[in-house]
């Protein structure tokens, strides 16, 4: 008789722990949908996403976007270069086309028309998401400095099962980028 409360004790407990551990939260379907934030990061969600980002970062209001949709734009201290750190997620809802046609238009004005030369470039698995892709980019930018910097971006095009289309972009001077674990933004990402 007394394993029982002892075993409810003990379950309540493991729960607890998990909680506190920042494992996440669960939706009805059992996929994570808004993810934990580590030390340093808090997290940012609004409707059809959410995504862990740095916690002393400015978030400006969402806007609507001069080409339809809506820009939220999060922006970090100045750094190498007198350049900031920046995570801008633009989204369109009822999104009407498909997922290969917004890479076309984004590879024709982000990458091609720049240019900016892409690194890597892959299918991801993104929780909530029909489809996913991931553009690592790396360039120079002018500085305000003056001279040039090493900037690093991550592009993500995502498609979620509510035909939400988003672009999350992540960028910041390249060392910064690794030092702010700015990949933590990235690989955070959830649609919901």
């Amino acid at each position: 008789m007394r394993r029982a409360p002892l075993a409810l004790a003990l379950g309540i407990a493991a729960a607890a722990l998990l909680a506190a551990c920042g494992g996440g939260s669960k939706d009805k379907a059992g996929s994570t949908s808004v993810p934990a934030a580590p030390s340093g990061f808090t997290v940012q969600q609004g409707k059809g996403y959410a995504f862990v980002r740095p916690e002393a970062w400015h978030v400006a209001p969402e806007r609507a976007a001069s080409i339809g949709g809506k820009v939220l734009e999060i922006t970090g201290p100045k750094r190498a270069g007198g350049l900031p750190g920046q995570v801008v997620l633009g989204r369109t809802e009822h999104y009407g086309g498909t997922f290969d046609a917004a890479l076309l238009a984004f590879r024709q004005s982000d990458i091609e028309s720049l240019p900016r030369p892409v690194v890597r470039e892959r299918a991801i698995s993104l929780p909530g998401a029909v489809a996913a892709r991931r553009f690592d980019v790396d360039y120079r930018q002018p500085a305000p400095s003056g001279g040039q910097v090493a900037v690093h971006s991550v592009d993500l095009l995502v498609l979620g099962r509510d035909r939400t289309q988003m672009h999350l972009l992540v960028r910041a001077p390249a060392t910064d980028y690794r030092a702010g674990r700015l990949d933590t933004v990235v690989d955070s990402f959830r649609a919901r």
